[in-house]
């Protein structure tokens, strides 16, 4: 690609809900009553989070996705640009509601229920990509969700040479042709375990890794992580216990993914790649659903 056409480090693609979370004392059974010790309503999604923390650490990188012409979705617009996030091409929808996501937290434990409300938006579609843009940048950074554009902007960046990272939570369709053309697969335990039928976090890493990934990494919570990072035909693994017991791991992870591959680590510095990440989630406090917070 043609230096002049990059003006971006980082171009993330995917969806932009409103997160609004509720911290409870503990779980409710079915039918039963209960109150929030907590509550908080911010700008949310796996792409959008990775993109915030990116800039608070010196990356330029812009958002590509779609919200509604609601109050919601001026919140979810004017908290990225507040952030310093690009927004040119956040399409705003008319006739649409922004996407939220319901976060109810368990408070002894930390795990989270979420339920995402899409029944008011469209779906991101190919033709309302702009190719330029997707491709001005040195790495594309996908959740899978909208899949047609996910695999429009993946393949565009493919052409280019673009890096692509794919963030995954939970099974997607037409998996196999986004894993086809990604270069950094993140996921979560969960999706691990059920694409490949295995409990060990370390055998999952190395049954999703394809010889032309440069690194598959598994977020475990506050477990930490486990993966596969290449580095000049290098494979390192790194399992550390030191995550964040709120599960937000992977966009500190995206973090450490870049930085290892801007700075071109030696062989064997892969282990430190993650320890890195797992640390880093730890200090940077995040909150419970949301970007997180500053400092």
């Amino acid at each position: 690609m043609e230096g002049q056409r990059l003006h971006f480090d980082v171009i993330g693609l995917g969806i932009a809900p409103l997160d609004v979370s509720g911290i409870l004392p503990r779980y409710p059974s079915l039918d039963e009553k209960t109150e929030f010790t907590q509550t908080s309503i911010h700008g949310g999604g796996p792409v959008p989070t990775a993109m915030v923390t990116l800039v608070r650490l010196g990356a330029k990188v812009s958002f590509v996705g779609k919200i509604g012409n609601d109050p919601n979705g001026v919140l979810v617009k004017e908290e990225l640009e507040r952030e310093g996030v690009n927004t040119s091409q956040l399409i705003i929808d008319p006739k649409a509601e922004t996407s939220v996501a319901y976060i109810w937290i368990d408070g002894k434990s930390g795990k989270k229920t979420i339920a995402l409300d899409r029944t008011s938006i469209s779906a991101l579609k190919p033709q309302e990509l702009d190719r330029e843009h997707i491709t001005s940048g040195r790495f594309l950074h996908l959740d899978g969700r909208e899949t047609e554009a996910c695999l429009r902007a993946a393949r565009w960046a493919r052409e280019e040479g673009i890096r692509v990272v794919l963030d995954l939570g939970s099974l997607r369709p037409k998996l196999e042709s986004i894993l086809g053309l990604t270069d950094y697969l993140i996921t979560s335990e969960r999706f691990a375990q059920a694409y490949t039928g295995l409990i060990d976090p370390k055998k999952a890493a190395q049954a999703l890794f394809q010889p032309h990934y440069q690194a598959v990494v598994i977020t475990l919570g506050r477990e930490g992580l486990a993966g596969l990072l290449t580095s000049y035909n290098h494979i390192s693994t790194s399992f550390c216990g030191q995550g964040c017991r709120h599960h937000r791991s992977r966009g500190c992870l995206s973090r450490s993914l870049y930085l290892q591959s801007a700075t071109g680590l030696e062989p064997g510095q892969g282990p430190e790649v993650l320890q890195w990440s797992s640390c880093l989630e730890v200090h940077q406090n995040w909150r419970k659903g949301g970007y997180p917070y500053q400092g």
